[in-house]
């Protein structure tokens, strides 16, 4: 994964890589914590909302898929969470 700058979309890759293996070695995983290590390592790493936002998604996609017994809910996390992002009209 490349962009120009190596803080956006590899930064974001590298922020789902680090949540994964923490969730795998059954590590406690603070995103907040995560986000700062990883903004202090490479500034401006994660740019906009949306790549956060997308990390998010990605590995809940990914524990529900790997995860089966969490799939009720993960569906139901992400539902709220969708629910908070896109406001009704």
């Amino acid at each position: 994964m490349h962009c120009s700058a190596g803080i956006g979309r590899t930064g974001t890759i590298i922020l789902i890589d680090v949540i994964l293996r923490r969730l795998f070695s059954a590590k406690e995983i603070d995103m907040v914590d995560l986000f700062k290590t990883l903004r202090n390592q490479r500034a401006s790493c994660i740019q906009v909302e949306g790549q956060f936002v997308f990390i998010i998604l990605s590995v809940l996609d990914y524990i529900k898929i790997k995860m089966p017994k969490y799939k009720e809910k993960v569906n139901k996390f992400m539902e709220d969470f969708k629910t908070a992002l896109i406001p009704s009209s």
